[in-house]
């Protein structure tokens, strides 16, 4: 039968050929088949009964996902929102059709290739089995292979001659079943619809009629009355038939279903009565699937409505089986429900009969009945109450079957009356009974029968008996042994139980080897060794003989009987194995994987029957708790035990061998024993795998209960404590850190135990314990000790301030200064000791900490702590004592004065001596003599000056008359000109003769004018003193005379020492001169005096003036190579490249420019002339090391730019030829790298050629991988258009990382209007996405990312859109069902908002056309009051959000609705109603119509957003709009800030969920980085909103303008694909531009007019601000919105008026709705407060942080007369107060009331705002205000806040903004990436 049915699979060549014309048509209807297809081995649909039908589908899609790949093109291009029906015939363009919103898509994966602009291949590429296909007419999308309609046949594949051939009887069957129609076979055989209708549609269409009596109606399934034995094939077979190579096609077939859906809903009613035959009819499906689980196959209509059910088989004909066959199955069903039912009906009658009067069962007959059923007593009953139960059910019977005899014989009478019963036929049994109680038996030959017995049987001899007997006795022993020990006292850990295990087994397998065989053997040897020559001799040695004696049976039965006894002893030990080891896994079999233990560590929730088996410890490293030994060893180990053990037994050797030794055997004969795999062995394994299995899971579950111990194990406790050490806490911190710690401590010694039992595990966790609680006691411990250290070096440094204060008092002085320096420190000690007294005494309070611990303080310690209390009282004892010695010291100090002061009189008078003495000199020829007397005069003369100072110093300090000593200050003034002139002319005779005799080298040049010139000044200052006095005055005019002979000489040593005299220039004075001087070093002035060089002084100044230019040109060379050499570039490994980057400092990079500047002007030099060669070197190797660097930082730049690029694999593999221009690269790089490391200084390195060009190869590779890499982003972007929204970087950090497409999640925002992420299994399946305020919705279908991330995202992308259209007809069809605040709160919030949208246009229209508009506004009234009282409810967050977005729109529509009762509209066409925003559900599709547009519903997946208040000027924007939108242009709202311009168009794009993509615009953009940005909008579909448009450059507008027109002409156009910017691109017809302008702002640019035409002008104005606040008020819940909107718009009308003017000052639109939020918030948190009181609060909330001091006055004025009578009540902040004020003391500062105010306001703020700016004066606290919030905030961490969610916390992160550009701090466009 299976051979045949594979042969039914093949088909003959000639139906294999195709036309190639119909290929394309194939290919993709193939395609499509084959993603529903799945490759399945033989046992899968056995596999398979486990499983629902939701769990089949989605293996069923996994396998699709793992094992189909798409086409060869499929990858190239995809159009996902294809959906012509027609095929487009343009050879150029091969397409193929795709509808993705067939039901059969959605069950299935939904994307199938479409390939758009394909060149035709070289080569056909087939897409589909090469097989002939049929479709119905109804439904040509639906393909089902040939085979799929042959019939199975009984024939062989090869015929005999003058046979049928197999495949033309097939094709005879497969034709005439086709001719034979199902109905006409069910009317031969009289079977109508009624009795093939559905039960359960049947009864909901009779329920609560009234039928007559012999109008039966079936209720008996149809199905369970199916006979299989009519079927050709088992449902895997059918499936199969579709199979084509290893792909599943659908199977064509006929099934009774109802006409159409609304059948399943059909209720009661008088006419379905009559037309129910009429409900049903045989239909043409295409069978996807059978679920074995509910024997129901999946199928589809094909009657061109894709409709889905899952039907019994019973219903379904396959094309492929024979109509009259299946007829027959029905009809067969049919008679067996009938009789079934007929049969239950009149055993129903006969329980529903009055059987009082019946006669009673006779006693005698019921004690007889008793009495052979108790057998006479000799059968135990289980108690009378049985006895009494059997009693009364015989005589039930009993009366029963009299009424069933009489309602027989009544029928009988009179079968009219009961013509609707039809009597069963009765079971009974006519055998007659025998006439004897046995029966006769023929005659037998019982001799003949003993020869024969005797002859086959083996036990002809005792000693046969004996023998088995003794084998059998044997094997009774040997089954007393086992494989394994279970007497296991203690437990043990693995390895000692499986080594325990190893020898047990080997004991018993050493018994069986060496005791059991050789028993038998012995035994049946002595046993049979008598029987001598025939049967049984055991000395036979002729094999022949030996096969056909008996022997051989006796050894065959010894053998069965020993290996029978090795299986018993394998099954035994087995079963012995299995309940030691498993038996204490039982308790934890129904734990499930995701089990957790809890908070209980200590009580087992898992105690076994018995003991536990293994020992185990429970330790902890640094990733957490872990186990001694892996908890899946066990199961390892005991597998092995298990198997090894067994395997043992079948080496156990045949006794055959060793009994009949003299025949040969084969060798290595062994006993067989149980296999492995036996289904008994197999069965003891898996319940020890399933018990240890789940085991694992609690053992695993209770050590992660332990890994929050990890941070504690990890802790280095020196680290920690010297961290808590530098953060300097106080003693009451430390003193609480301490007690957390002993907390810690106990909480460990009490919640972990020293062991537990968990299942057949005993688990010691002692020593982790032990090491965790020592670990907190260290903690403890070193902390006190750091405590201890830190008092220790606190009372240390106090006692060192007593002890520097105690040793100063005790200094003796060494002066009457000191004295008085004494005494006024003095004065200062008592408030020093003040002080000090007061420290000590804190610290010997903070010491209270040590003593609370029970801290041993050392002795050291505790001496130094009262020692500081009585420091004091010594100081003030010392302090009286140095007091007295003060005294005395001072009038010892005063004698020494006046002692002073007459010594100093008796030097004045010597010195007056002395002056006269030396006034007198006149001698000129011992000038040296007198100029040394006189400079000792006036050294003494200076000294005793200053002591007279001192002197008249003192005498103010002792309180005496000062007396200056003036006769000393005249006589130095008088002697000063003396000592001029004296010492002038000393120094001059001794100068002049080292000039003139002392060797040139010694001499300085520089110096000698300046010497000569103050000497010469001296002398003529001289000659004028001294006028009155010749002698001395000639003195003076002798020296000025030597000095002016000698001034000529001057210019020619300076020359001659000049630094720059080189050989060359001495050699130059030769030739002009003619005089050779030789430098040497004893060369003097003298010596070229002597050769005449005076005489030529010009020649030889002039040459010395070049040489020190020369020489400066040379020095300023020298010192720029010196510089250099000293400059070394910065080389730092760059990350883990393994090579390195270099940074050149600006210094560097200024200090090159400047060099190259200075040698340039060097150059120009007339000078130059020596050095000018160099120079141009020096020049050369600057503007080498400059371009070096240049072209460096430039490859630096683009290497570290794409490094992290071409490292992944993923990108090397997808670029290789990028790839290995980069390796080329990169080589020489690492090569520069290198070299530079080894050598580092700039100007060597970097002077290189080179190295130049090396630079340069590099960078221009690098330029070519750039564009091959910008080449593919572009590929991947035009593959999925919404990666242009994001930047090259972000697109290469996903591309990157393709073999992890959770890479993807961080950027999924720029690309989805609100997936903030995607939810992954573990087999990373996208089951989920989420919002950004974390909705989750469920994908349909889910996917999974197997191909390139471009690809999966465009599966994501028809995922999400096709998620939202299935969920909002599901809700649609929900919201019929229940109430409007039950439905509300069970769907999405973009779905509620959209079907609420939906349900009011329907429902006006409906009221409209009905007349009864005023009655749909009361529901529209009663629904919105529904949804304020339960917004005023308790909500989850996501849910507020939801109502308070619907309320928004809910409020406008009955705005709406109002208007149109006001406008008595009775029409549906009524502009009044027409140009308001309509929702409609067409054909499973939601529609969007505004006006005469209609725009398709774009299902953009918008989570949880709000929505705008939609005010009179939003409605006319989005008239304008959307008319644009119809006419294929752009809007472009204007008006000045805070008008809603950007908000209304993002809100028009929720309203039509499609993706609004803002863009700021700034005069950096250009042409191409907006081509860019239209590129992604044509492509997918987006809109996008380009705010501040008007600030682009006028130039760049006129190309954006063509741009705009490019893509606006193409949709006007309906075009598909178009050319953009040479680039052939995807079209998809929703995409739109809109720009916003602030007209009349600085740095705007008018649009050209070109530009201006393809954009709809919208004035935007000054919204309603008090129509915004009410419904914002509304949508949270507040009753009377109304008044109270007034109130805050006026609020800030007035304070705009009346405030003073300031910047940070806002009264607009933004403060208006953050007073909204505010409130909003408020109402949340108290619901019950008086709403006036929330919109007070939050008015000064939001207001009074900002206002002035003066302003604040105005303000409450303004909001008293608003609110009269209105107190504000005071908030209380609790916690966060105590906090402020805790963090102001810890800080240093003071918690005044109004500081911790503005703190408070400042946390406000916060909540309500996302940044914020503190102002105020230099010094007015704006720092230290949010640094107390942080800190308060922080460490209130986990505590509730005022706005009711917990504290976190706060990090801070100060930037300075004056450290960064522009740029850098707001952005700016990169020219050379031309991204933002």
């Amino acid at each position: 039968m299976d051979n045949n049915k594979r042969d039914d699979n093949k088909l003959d060549d000639d139906e294999n050929k195709i036309d190639d014309n119909k290929m394309n048509d194939i290919k993709l209807n193939g395609n499509e088949m084959k993603i529903d297809g799945q490759k399945i081995d033989e046992n899968e649909m056995d596999d398979k009964n486990s499983k629902d039908d939701d769990d089949e589908m989605d293996e069923c899609e996994e396998k699709i996902t793992e094992r189909i790949r798409r086409g060869y093109y499929s990858e190239i291009v995809t159009d996902l929102n294809r959906e012509n029906d027609e095929l487009e015939q343009d050879t150029q363009k091969q397409s193929a059709l795709k509808r993705r919103k067939l039901k059969w898509q959605v069950m299935t994966v939904e994307h199938s290739p479409i390939v758009r602009n394909l060149e035709q291949p070289k080569t056909t590429c087939y897409l589909a089995p090469a097989e002939r296909w049929m479709t119905y007419e109804k439904e040509k999308r639906i393909c089902f292979p040939v085979q799929a309609f042959k019939p199975l046949v009984q024939i062989q594949q090869r015929c005999l001659p003058k046979e049928l051939p197999r495949n033309v009887e097939i094709e005879r069957r497969r034709r005439l079943y086709l001719s034979r129609d199902i109905k006409q076979c069910l009317d031969e055989m009289g079977i109508t619809n009624m009795d093939l209708i559905p039960v359960d549609v049947s009864h909901r269409v009779y329920s609560g009629k009234v039928i007559r009596l012999e109008a039966t109606i079936p209720y008996l399934p149809l199905e369970i009355f199916d006979n299989e034995e009519f079927d050709s094939r088992t449902p895997k077979g059918w499936l199969h038939q579709g199979t084509i190579d290893g792909i599943r096609h659908p199977m064509p077939g006929e099934a009774f279903l109802p006409i159409d859906d609304k059948v399943l809903t059909l209720g009661r009613s008088t006419d379905n009565l009559d037309k129910i035959s009429q409900l049903y009819q045989w239909t043409d499906v295409a069978v996807v699937k059978y679920s074995h689980k509910t024997n129901l196959y999946s199928v589809i209509t094909l009657d061109g409505y894709l409709r889905f059910y899952k039907i019994p088989r019973i219903y379904l004909m396959f094309k492929a089986e024979d109509p009259v066959v299946f007829a027959k199955r029905l009809e067969f069903a049919v008679k067996c429900r009938k009789e079934s039912e007929q049969h239950i009906r009149f055993e129903f009658y006969l329980d529903c009969m009055l059987l009082t009067g019946t006669y009673e069962i006779c006693d005698s007959w019921l004690d007889k009945i008793f009495k052979l059923a108790l057998r006479n007593g000799h059968v135990k009953c289980a108690g009378p109450e049985t006895l009494q139960r059997l009693e009364e059910e015989i005589r039930l019977s009993h009366k029963r079957a009299l009424g069933e005899m009489q309602f027989r014989k009544n029928i009988a009478m009179d079968p009219k009356v009961y013509k609707f019963m039809a009597v069963p036929p009765k079971c009974i049994d006519y055998r007659p009974v025998p006439e004897k109680a046995y029966v006769d038996i023929p005659p037998y030959d019982f001799k003949q029968i003993r020869t024969h017995r005797k002859w086959v049987s083996i036990y002809c001899l005792s000693d046969v008996y004996w023998a088995i007997q003794s084998v059998v006795y044997e094997n009774f022993l040997a089954m007393q042994t086992s494989l394994f020990t279970t007497s296991h006292i203690k437990q043990l850990p693995i390895d000692e139980f499986e080594l325990t295990q190893i020898q047990f087994s080997k004991k018993t397998l050493g018994y069986l080897k060496n005791e059991w065989v050789p028993k038998i053997e012995k035994n049946v040897r002595l046993n049979l060794r008598h029987a001598g020559k025939g049967w049984y001799n055991i000395a036979i040695a002729n094999p022949f003989i030996y096969d056909i004696g008996k022997c051989k049976r006796v050894m065959l039965l010894v053998k069965q009987l020993m290996q029978s006894t090795l299986r018993n002893l394998a099954l035994q030990s087995a079963k012995q194995f299995i309940d030691l080891v498993e038996t204490p896994c039982q308790c934890t079999l129904k734990c499930k994987k995701d089990f957790v233990w809890g908070e209980d560590l200590i009580n087992t929730q898992f105690k076994p029957p018995g003991h536990p088996i293994f020992f185990l410890h429970l330790l902890i490293g640094p990733e957490g708790a872990y186990y001694s030994t892996i908890p899946d060893k066990f199961l390892k180990v005991l597998l092995n035990l298990y198997d090894v053990a067994l395997c043992e037994l079948h080496h156990i050797p045949q006794v055959q061998p060793q009994i009949f030794d003299k025949l040969k055997h084969s060798p290595n004969l062994f006993l067989s024993s149980i296999g492995v795999m036996d289904p008994e062995i197999c069965q003891f394994r898996k319940r020890m795998v399933r018990g240890y299995d789940h085991a694992s899971i609690p053992l695993l579950a209770y050590a992660r209960e332990y890994d929050v111990h990890a941070e504690l194990y990890t802790m280095v406790v020196d680290d920690y404590v010297q961290k808590y050490k530098d953060e300097n806490h106080p003693s009451s911190e430390v003193k609480e850190e301490v007690s957390y710690q002993y907390r810690r401590k106990y909480n460990l010694e009490a919640t972990i135990p020293v062991h537990i039992v968990i299942g057949p595990y005993f688990v010691n966790i002692y020593p982790m314990k032990n090491f965790l609680v020592q670990k907190r006691q260290e903690i403890i411990t070193k902390l006190l000790d750091m405590f201890c250290a830190r008092m220790k070096v606190c009372i240390e440094e106090t006692l060192d301030e007593y002890k520097t204060i105690m040793i100063k008092l005790n200094e003796k002085p060494h002066s009457i200064e000191h004295i008085l320096e004494i005494k006024d420190w003095m004065e200062t000690i008592p408030m020093t000791l003040k002080q000090l007294e007061d420290v000590a005494r804190r610290y010997i309070l903070e010491y209270d900490v040590l003593d609370y611990f029970w801290y041993s303080l050392p002795q050291e310690d505790f001496e130094n702590k009262w020692e500081a209390v009585k420091w004091p009282y010594k100081i003030q004892k010392q302090i009286e004592a140095t007091n007295e010695f003060l005294i005395e010291e001072t009038q010892r100090y005063f004698t020494m004065q006046l002692n002073d002061e007459m010594d100093l009189q008796d030097k004045i008078e010597y010195f007056t001596v002395q002056v006269t003495s030396l006034s007198a000199q006149r001698d000129y020829s011992k000038t040296h003599e007198i100029a040394v007397d006189i400079r000792r005069l006036w050294k003494s003369m200076k000294e005793a000056q200053e002591q007279g100072v001192l002197l008249n110093q003192r005498q103010k300090l002792f309180l005496v008359p000062v007396i200056p000593f003036e006769h000393l200050t005249k006589l130095i003034k008088e002697f000063e000109p003396y000592k001029n002139l004296w010492i002038n002319a000393s120094d001059w005779l001794r100068w002049h003769d080292i000039w003139m005799d002392n060797p040139l080298v010694n001499i300085d040049g520089e110096s000698i004018d300046r010497t000569v010139t103050e000497m010469y000044k001296t002398m003529i200052k001289s000659m004028k003193t001294f006028t009155d006095i010749p002698a001395v005055k000639s003195v003076a005019v002798e020296i000025k005379r030597q000095i002016e002979e000698f001034k000529p000489y001057i210019p020619l040593i300076q020359a001659i020492r000049s630094p720059g005299m080189r050989q060359r220039h001495w050699e130059q004075f030769e030739t002009e001169t003619g005089i050779n001087v030789v430098w040497s070093q004893n060369l003097t002035f003298n010596n070229c005096l002597d050769l005449g060089v005076a005489d030529f002084a010009e020649n030889i100044v002039k040459i010395a003036e070049n040489a020190a230019k020369e020489y400066s040109i040379e020095v300023l060379l020298n010192k720029m190579r010196g510089e250099w050499d000293a400059n070394f570039m910065e080389l730092t490994p760059y990350k883990a490249s393994g090579t390195f980057i270099m940074k050149v400092t600006d210094e560097n990079l200024q200090l090159l420019d400047d060099h190259i500047v200075m040698t340039q002007q060097l150059s120009f030099s007339p000078f130059k002339g020596a050095f000018e060669q160099e120079i141009e070197e020096w020049e050369a190797t600057l503007k080498l090391t400059t371009a070096v660097i240049e072209e460096w930082i430039e490859l630096q730049k683009e290497w570290m730019y794409l490094e992290p690029i071409f490292t992944s694999e993923d990108i090397s593999r997808q670029l290789p030829i990028e790839s290995k221009k980069y390796n080329n690269m990169e080589r020489t790089w690492r090569r520069i790298m290198r070299n530079a490391k080894e050598n580092p200084k700039i100007i060597e390195y970097c002077n290189d050629k080179k190295l130049l060009e090396s630079l340069k190869d590099a960078l221009h590779l690098l330029e070519v991988v750039q564009k091959g890499l910008s080449d593919y982003l572009e590929t991947k972007r035009n593959a999925f258009p919404r990666l242009y929204f994001l930047s090259d970087d972000e697109l290469l950090e996903i591309l990157s990382q393709a073999k992890n497409p959770t890479a993807v999640q961080p950027h999924l925002r720029k690309v989805f209007e609100n997936i903030a992420r995607l939810e992954f299994e573990n087999d990373l399946q996208i089951t989920k996405m989420y919002s950004a305020d974390d909705e989750s919705v469920n994908l349909r279908p889910t996917l999974y990312p197997t191909t390139q991330v471009e690809g999966w995202l465009v599966l994501v992308e028809s995922s999400m859109k096709n998620t939202v259209r299935l969920t909002f007809g599901d809700s649609m069809a929900d919201m019929a069902k229940k109430s409007r605040n039950e439905w509300v709160l069970q769907w999405p919030g973009q779905i509620v908002i959209a079907g609420c949208q939906t349900f009011w246009t329907a429902e006006v229209e409906k009221a409209i056309l009905s007349s009864k508009l005023k009655e749909f506004f009361a529901i529209m009234l009663e629904l919105l009051d529904g949804l304020r009282s339960l917004v005023k409810g308790t909500l989850t967050n996501l849910q507020r959000e939801v109502l308070s977005a619907l309320i928004v729109i809910e409020v406008h529509a009955r705005d709406v609705t109002q208007n149109l009762l006001d406008e008595a509209v009775v029409n549906a066409n009524d502009f009044e109603w027409i140009k308001q925003l309509r929702y409609y559900w067409i054909q499973e599709e939601l529609k969007v119509r505004a006006v005469n547009a209609e725009f398709n519903y774009g299902y953009e997946y918008l989570g949880n957003s709000g929505r705008l208040v939609i005010t009179p000027l939003t409605d006319r924007c989005y008239l304008t709009l959307t008319g644009a939108l119809h006419l294929k242009f752009g809007g472009a709202p204007a008006g000045p800030a805070g008008t809603g311009k950007t908000e209304t168009t993002k809100d028009l794009a929720k309203a039509f969920a499609i993706q609004c993509v803002v863009f700021n615009c700034s005069d950096q953009l250009d042409f191409m980085a907006m081509g860019k940005f239209f590129k992604g909008l044509a492509s997918s579909g987006a809109w996008a909103c380009f705010d501040e448009f008007n600030r682009i450059d006028i130039e760049v507008l006129s190309v954006v303008a063509q741009q705009i027109t490019t893509i606006q002409k193409a949709q006007q156009a309906r075009l598909d694909r178009f050319v953009f910017e040479g680039v052939e691109l995807v079209l998809k017809e929703s995409c739109s531009v809109f720009i916003t302008m602030n007209p009349g702002y600085a740095g705007r640019t008018e649009l050209p007019d070109n530009l201006k035409a393809l954009f709809r002008p919208v004035a935007m104005m000054v919204p309603n601000y008090s129509l915004i606040a009410e419904i914002s008020l509304f949508s949270f819940g507040f009753s009377d919105a109304k008044q109270l909107a007034g109130k805050i718009t006026t609020t800030f009308k007035l304070s705009s008026e009346q405030l003073s003017s300031q910047d940070h000052y806002d009264f607009g639109m933004r403060a208006v709705k953050t007073v909204i939020a505010v409130a909003g918030n408020l109402k949340r948190e108290k619901p019950d407060m008086d709403e006036r009181q929330i919109v007070l609060r939050a008015l000064r909330d939001v207001n009074v942080p900002k206002f002035l001091k003066d302003d604040l006055k105005l303000f409450n004025g303004i909001v008293s007369d608003l609110f009269p009578r209105m107190e504000e009540l005071a908030v209380d902040y609790g916690d966060l107060e105590l906090s402020i004020r805790s963090s102001c003391k810890y800080m240093g500062l003071e918690d005044v009331d109004d500081y911790v105010k503005k703190v408070i306001q400042l946390y406000e703020t916060t909540v309500v705002r996302h940044g914020l700016m503190l102002v105020g004066p230099t010094g007015s606290g704006k720092t230290k205000c949010y640094e107390i919030l942080k800190d308060a905030m922080t460490n209130l961490q986990g505590k509730p806040s005022p706005s009711g969610y917990p504290f976190q916390i706060v990090h801070t992160y100060v930037l300075n903004p004056k450290s960064i550009t522009m740029g850098q701090l707001y952005g700016e466009f990169d020219l050379a990436t031309h991204e933002w």
